[in-house]
């Protein structure tokens, strides 16, 4: 017996998606207190761990590749976390370890600071060490390490998911793409970012101009921001720059509604921050505006060390530009929430400050936002030799402060299949109900139902498409999955199956008819009969005739016998039910699920009907041509429903849009 079961299938990595480019794996939004950034919890680690430095004392030459293997690994499925030290300042070890190198060797206690990454050594099979060994050949300054001994780290935040990125063409988006391609991160589509700034950027399907992101600018959420439903494509927005009154109108009350939509993130570099935040629609962390707050020089104060987006190791120095650090107008200050991370050493917050963080309006259901200053950090390695690398780590760092990472907030489906446990008719119904717990969204997936090999697909609600070849029936994938209305937060698809007919094989032992009596007379009378009857019909079909509604069996010919709930016997009261067989459950296989309750699916209006009317003879006679048995044991569907005998000419299932 063939299982019946249908599997939602989430493609991963994004490569092997066929949605739009641009089209993220996930796109989920939970909002995060700024409380939650900074605890961490201490847990045990096996030997086989793999740690990521970030220090320049073991990543010197790979500061910035480290952050491309996160993304390589993510988005192969494989959890990476975050290993930052709660209460931590500046420069503070964030666990110990002893570990060897990628080959082995070296075997030695080491401080890792700076917040490494690392995966946990359950995790690590040989998948994983391939993916690592290949980035290596490609990066091979990067370096990675594997415990040899177990040890405790704090945890931070343990990732689930890559970020998807976005970039602006605002003049200065080649600033940018310097960075990604310095960690050797890549965009939806696997490819490297542009080396320059390019006058059609049609080919790079994350990259969008002002006019793309504002879309129509009387409407705040329709542009390339978001999917037809509103709903946010992307974890990060990177604007790094923007000339004095060139800022397009709309385009502050798009990046206000992107934020509003769901704790993303988005980063401002230089120039960007004062037209921002001199926007209408803008104000993201100030109450009145910004302007140049000059060189704040190397003598730097640090604070709230232990958030992610401030994980860095050695010194920062400032470096050129429009806003080489941020001053707040005369008439502006800081909203609540609002922190200075790094600033000039002996200033107060808002004269002098490098790098400042918080989220919308200190609204803590919103994204969160980034100001540095400087315009353009330098890439150089080694970072031990290069104060500006810092500024590049604080960008990179950035990409992964988005909440939809951790795995709390990864989309989980709901997905259950019903129908009868049993059946005697003809026709049989199926219902698959499906919902999404939280507050995300899962993009780029797809509802596959497979059918079992005995039966024939007959017709579903929902849509989807059928393939003959594979005998599935795919289902449009993530949002654009069909939904009913009348149950509230349920979305529910089916179909309708046709048993195949299966010939009756020779030889078979003929049971006895179940309305038979068991006295020996009798049952010699009824025989009798029986025999009778069959010579008549033989004698008019060699005469040319043949028995009212006798449908022959398209392999024995005319020897075959009628079937037992043939069209013209069905719903007769002289005939005897076989004795209902109960079925599995509907397996619904799911890769993410909570049942949805669901109204019963009523019998669909075009379900099958006779192709022709039922013979007027008599009930006797017509008990006397169905009490034939099937010629073989009963078998069942497992397709929510079971099927009583061979004999049976179609199972349907039907799921009634709700």
């Amino acid at each position: 017996m063939v299982d019946d079961h249908c599997s939602f299938a989430r493609e991963v990595p994004p490569t092997d998606v066929a949605a739009p480019a641009r089209t993220p794996l996930v796109a989920i939004l939970v909002a995060l207190s700024l409380a939650l950034a900074g605890p961490a919890s201490a847990d045990p680690y096996p030997d086989g761990t793999l740690i990521l430095p970030s220090d320049q004392s073991t990543q010197d030459l790979g500061v910035f590749t480290v952050y491309g293997l996160v993304q390589k690994l993510l988005r192969a499925g494989v959890p990476v976390t975050w290993n930052i030290l709660p209460g931590k300042s500046k420069g503070d070890t964030d666990f110990s370890a002893t570990a060897s190198l990628w080959d082995g060797s070296s075997v030695a206690s080491r401080d890792y600071r700076g917040g490494p990454w690392t995966v946990h050594g359950d995790l690590v099979d040989q998948d994983v060490m391939d993916l690592v060994a290949d980035w290596l050949l490609e990066f091979p300054n990067t370096n990675v390490h594997v415990a040899t001994v177990g040890f405790d780290a704090p945890i931070e935040r343990t990732m689930y998911a890559a970020p998807p990125i976005a970039v602006t063409v605002d003049g200065h988006e080649d600033i940018a793409f310097d960075y990604l391609n310095a960690a050797g991160i890549l965009d939806s589509i696997d490819q490297e970012w542009p080396a320059e700034r390019l006058g059609d950027c049609s080919a790079y399907p994350d990259i969008h101009t002002p006019a793309e992101l504002v879309g129509d600018p009387a409407i705040d959420n329709d542009g390339a921001l978001f999917d037809s439903d509103g709903n946010p494509l992307y974890a990060e927005l990177d604007v790094m720059h923007y000339d004095p009154s060139s800022l397009p109108v709309g385009l502050a009350a798009e990046l206000r509604a992107f934020l509003e939509a769901g704790y993303n993130h988005l980063f401002l570099e230089c120039h960007s921050i004062e037209e921002f935040e001199a926007a209408s629609d803008g104000f993201f962390l100030t109450t009145g505006g910004i302007q140049d707050g000059h060189d704040p020089g190397s003598n730097l104060a640090y604070s709230n060390q232990h958030l992610a987006i401030t994980q860095h190791d050695g010194d920062v120095d400032s470096t050129n530009g429009s806003i080489q650090s941020i001053r707040l107008d005369s008439s502006s200050a800081y909203k609540p929430g609002a922190l200075t991370l790094i600033k000039k050493s002996g200033e107060a917050d808002g004269v002098k400050d490098l790098l400042v963080f918080g989220q919308l309006d200190n609204d803590p259901d919103c994204g969160w936002v980034t100001f540095m200053g400087g315009h353009s950090w330098d890439v150089d390695t080694p970072a031990s030799a290069n104060d500006e690398s810092n500024g590049v780590r604080f960008y990179l760092n950035g990409l992964y402060v988005s909440d939809l990472l951790r795995e709390e907030n990864i989309p989980q489906w709901s997905l259950t299949k019903t129908g009868p446990a049993t059946t005697a008719v003809a026709e049989v119904t199926w219902t698959i109900d499906w919902a999404t717990s939280g507050l995300g969204v899962a993009f780029d997936s797809s509802l596959v139902d497979t059918l079992p090999d005995d039966v024939t697909f007959v017709a579903a609600s929902g849509g989807g498409i059928y393939d003959g070849a594979s005998h599935k029936r795919r289902l449009p994938g993530g949002a654009d999955l069909p939904e009913h209305a009348p149950v509230v937060g349920v979305g529910g698809v089916g179909g309708r199956l046709r048993r195949r007919r299966q010939p009756r094989r020779r030889g078979l032992r003929r049971r006895r008819p179940q309305h038979l009596p068991r006295r020996a007379g009798t049952l010699r009378r009824a025989r009798q009969r029986l025999r009778r009857r069959r010579a008549q019909r033989r004698d008019r079909r060699r005469r040319g005739g043949g028995a009212p509604g006798r449908r022959h069996h398209p392999r024995h010919g005319r020897r075959g016998l009628p079937r037992l709930l043939g069209w013209w016997g069905r719903g007769s009261p002289l005939l005897a039910a076989p004795r209902p067989r109960p079925l599995p459950a509907a397996a619904a296989e799911l890769t993410r699920p909570s049942p949805c309750p669901r109204a019963p699916a009523e019998r669909p209006s075009n379900s099958f009907s006779p192709p022709h009317p039922r013979p007027a003879f008599s009930g006797r006679r017509r008990a006397r041509l169905e009490t034939h048995p099937p010629s073989g044991p009963c078998r069942s569907i497992p397709s929510c429903g079971a099927i009583q005998s061979t004999r049976v000419r179609r199972l349907i299932s039907h799921a009634a849009p709700i």
